[in-house]
């Protein structure tokens, strides 16, 4: 009995850095691995469900992480999880770093020049933590006769 290996490829649907889903091509026509995994261990989908990533991880495809939901409850879970929606250049982690560096008096261009995002960025997260932005922040001795805007 001959048996076939299949290693599954990346499937790049949009030109992103990151690849989404995992595909297998079998007799010539493309499967999308999780859907297969699905169906053996999950069963048949039901009519008006789609294959959701518990942990929201496209390439985790353990049978343990997919569950068939609707779209809508995929779409409700994306937004609890924080996959969808609102959009961050840094993690929250660093975004609150960025604050914490705001707070403690460091410059908005030197916190904006280590986390490599633009100023307006920082303050954009500044305003969001409750902050009002000093907007007369300005750089001691950056020329001009009260310094250097920042």
């Amino acid at each position: 009995m001959f048996v076939h290996v299949l290693k599954p490829k990346l499937n790049y649907l949009t030109l992103r850095d990151e690849p989404t889903y995992e595909v297998v091509v079998i007799n010539n026509k493309r499967y999308l691995v999780h859907r297969l995994i699905a169906r053996a261990f999950l069963g048949p989908r039901p009519p008006n469900k789609i294959v959701h990533h518990k942990d929201h991880v496209k390439r985790n495809n353990r049978p343990g992480n997919l569950e068939y939901v609707t779209p809508s409850q995929n779409t409700k879970l994306a937004y609890a999880e924080g996959q969808i929606g609102k959009t961050y250049k840094l993690t929250a982690f660093a975004r609150a770093k960025a604050v914490e560096m705001y707070e403690s008096g460091v410059l908005t261009a030197k916190i904006a020049e280590q986390f490599r995002v633009n100023k307006s960025t920082i303050l954009l997260y500044v305003r969001r933590a409750g902050i009002k932005p000093d907007r007369n922040r300005r750089i001691p001795g950056g020329g001009g006769r009260r310094g250097k805007r920042i």
